[in-house]
């Protein structure tokens, strides 16, 4: 039986722990694949959503969070936007969120980057294919909507325009307290006032809400400056 010199055998033995050495690391270096997720173990879907939160959360729920809902919505709640339909999975063109982005009247600050932009149009489309539950909204008696400031103030100006208009916008107009509020009205006359004609006259007001004011709500201002416009 003939013997291998060492210098042979040597030469075999790192030969075949460099082989080991370069399996090992491409076995290592492949991404870590779970169904259709991703090296963290989120789903595409999952990751989808991240996205168009993050874009939500920086840029809109300064005005549309639980505690300052600008026109009655809270982007940081899901549920909520779908059972009021301002979302409609797999349908980004009948999504109220998503038209008032891609129309550049939300944020009114600044449009989005198309990147945002097609983050939440992305997730729309394609985010809720997993059948995500809608918790429906239990239905609440609305209180009385008189011609009062408090009323106003409590059912009007905070929930529909406090979100632009409040103590930081830089056009001026703030309804974050009746002094301010008061720089829109003129006592006793609501066809000369700017509170009054951009809800009733011009409509231009509120922006970015689901649907201008009611009738009711219009009355209400109307009637308030037309009593003259009191602090009660």
């Amino acid at each position: 039986m003939a013997f291998l010199k060492k210098s042979t055998v040597k030469s075999i033995g790192l030969a075949v722990g460099s082989l080991v050495l370069i399996f090992a690391y491409q076995n290592c270096a492949k991404p870590y694949v779970s169904g259709s997720g991703s090296a963290t173990g989120l789903s595409q879907q999952d990751i989808v959503q991240q996205k168009a939160m993050q874009v939500l959360t920086t840029r809109c729920s300064s005005c549309h969070s639980s505690s300052l809902k600008s026109g009655g919505v809270d982007v940081l709640d899901i549920n909520e936007m779908l059972a009021l339909g301002i979302i409609i999975p797999g349908e980004p063109s009948l999504s109220l969120i998503f038209t008032e982005i891609q129309g550049g009247t939300m944020p009114p600050s600044k449009s989005l980057a198309q990147a945002d932009i097609d983050a939440v149009y992305n997730w729309i489309a394609d985010g809720f294919k997993d059948g995500s539950n809608v918790t429906p909204i239990t239905p609440t008696t609305p209180t009385t909507l008189e011609a009062k400031y408090a009323s106003i103030y409590t059912k009007i100006l905070q929930p529909k325009c406090l979100g632009c208009h409040n103590s930081n916008s830089s056009n001026g107009v703030s309804f974050a307290s009746y002094t301010s509020t008061m720089n829109t009205v003129q006592k006793t006359l609501p066809l000369s006032s700017a509170l009054y004609t951009s809800v009733a006259t011009r409509k231009t007001m509120p922006q970015g809400s689901p649907g201008s004011l009611s009738a009711a709500e219009t009355k209400a201002i109307s009637d308030w400056i037309t009593a003259g416009a009191l602090n009660n």
